[in-house]
């Protein structure tokens, strides 16, 4: 069996929000051009949500082209870049930030607001209808750590840390620590790639937390720096970009270090700039199963991409395999008879 993974193209664009659009820029040495824009009014979301959107406070990148968009004035969308179809939307009481979990389930943080603070987790398949939640009070960001199994939540004065349990049957959140922040007023809460680190903004500084130790340090270019709404470390060049408020709560600029520069853009309102990783296809997973038998499996968030079966590399007639695609929530699979003739796999993009 053969697994083919597709190296990384490298990419320098972002995601902003703030104002009622989302975009997608691209960053070089001296401008930037808009790739893609989203903007409720112009979206298939039914039409009572679409004032919901006029002020976006995340616009996390999703692997498979997707985006996390959140609202303070209370609802979460999952949008596709490619068709800017809204795959799902709720309605969320000041929603500052969401994560993709485990079993096509999000979490979205709530803050201050009648109903809020609290962690409010949805499946994905069953647009607005809450399916549980937890108290934390003035939810600003959520955080899932697939290497650790751990959901971090920061609230305005601790950094919480969730136990996903029974997951698959009667799905709920266990706190298992809260962590002080060195100061107040918890706001920005993202992970550092390929580090340990998760980067922490407060109303005066700039944090990095070490997920190992459990230990708070400021941050070595940023940690004097106050009310920051946004930090994001590219995942294969490690350039930051940061959003600064300058206004009572957003920004006309975006602010880069390692190389440092900032573009200006009079009259927008930037609340928050994530870097959008490097695609990559999805990878395939070939492992043994009970029963002598082999599982071949990828991530269920590709969902335009599908298994094709072949006995020979170079031929033209890749076909579905015989065995039916299985879908767990968190990955796409088929089990294998090892005993059948060498088969080759792989995913294409539809």
């Amino acid at each position: 069996m053969l697994l083919i993974i597709v190296s990384p193209a490298h990419s320098e664009d972002i995601l902003t929000c703030g104002w009622n659009e989302v975009r997608a820029l691209q960053i070089n040495e001296t401008n930037t051009r808009t790739l893609w824009t989203w903007a409720a009014i112009n979206s298939s979301l039914p039409e009572s949500f679409k004032p919901l959107f006029g002020s976006t406070s995340e616009c996390k990148p999703i692997p498979g082209g997707k985006v996390l968009i959140t609202s303070s004035i209370g609802a979460v969308a999952l949008v596709d870049r490619a068709s800017s179809n809204v795959l799902f939307y709720a309605r969320v009481p000041m929603a500052h930030s969401a994560e993709m979990l485990p079993s096509n389930r999000v979490v979205v943080a709530s803050a201050f607001e009648t109903n809020g603070n609290r962690l409010v987790v949805f499946n994905l398949g069953v647009p607005d209808v809450e399916l549980f939640s937890v108290p934390l009070g003035g939810a600003h960001g959520v955080v899932w750590d697939e290497q650790r199994q751990i959901l971090w939540g920061l609230s305005g004065s601790a950094l919480a840390e969730y136990k996903l349990t029974n997951w698959n049957s009667n799905p709920g959140l266990v706190q298992v620590s809260s962590l002080s922040l060195p100061d107040g007023d918890g706001h920005d809460l993202y992970p550092v790639p390929n580090s340990p680190y998760l980067v922490v903004t407060t109303a005066l500084h700039c944090w990095l937390f070490n997920r190992d130790t459990r230990v708070f340090t400021k941050h070595p270019l940023l940690g004097d720096i106050a009310a920051v709404k946004s930090i994001s470390v590219h995942p294969t060049s490690g350039r930051i970009v940061y959003v600064q408020a300058d206004g009572t709560w957003w920004s006309e600029h975006l602010r880069f270090l390692s190389p440092s520069n900032t573009f200006d853009f009079p009259g927008d309102h930037f609340y928050k700039a994530r870097w959008i990783p490097p695609e990559v296809s999805p990878q395939l997973s070939i492992l043994q199963s009970s029963g002598n038998m082999v599982r071949v499996s990828w991530a269920s968030t590709w969902t335009n991409y599908s298994l094709q079966q072949n006995t020979t590399y170079n031929a033209t007639n890749w076909a579905a395999p015989a065995e039916p695609v299985s879908d767990d929530g968190t990955n796409k699979f088929i089990l294998v008879n090892p005993s059948k003739a060498r088969s080759l796999y792989r995913l294409l993009k539809t």
